[in-house]
């Protein structure tokens, strides 16, 4: 039901949440420009970027399997 939910939730809200994913991004990028993610491995920077493609995936995922 959570899923039939959140489906709904996204094609109706689709603009608003591409944008703020893509505001997501960019904002990852400024802040690993300006700061950085630190550490020798950048498993921060991996953690982040996983978690941003999950997000795009999962969003381009329903937004292009849903039928209007």
């Amino acid at each position: 039901m959570n899923q039939v939910v959140a489906r709904r939730f996204i094609v109706q809200h689709q603009g608003s949440i591409g944008l703020a994913l893509g505001a997501l991004v960019l904002l990852t990028l400024l802040f690993d420009y300006f700061v950085g993610f630190g550490g020798v491995n950048l498993i921060g920077l991996r953690l982040a970027y996983f978690v941003l493609v999950s997000l795009l995936v999962s969003y381009i995922y329903i937004t292009s399997t849903t039928r209007n």
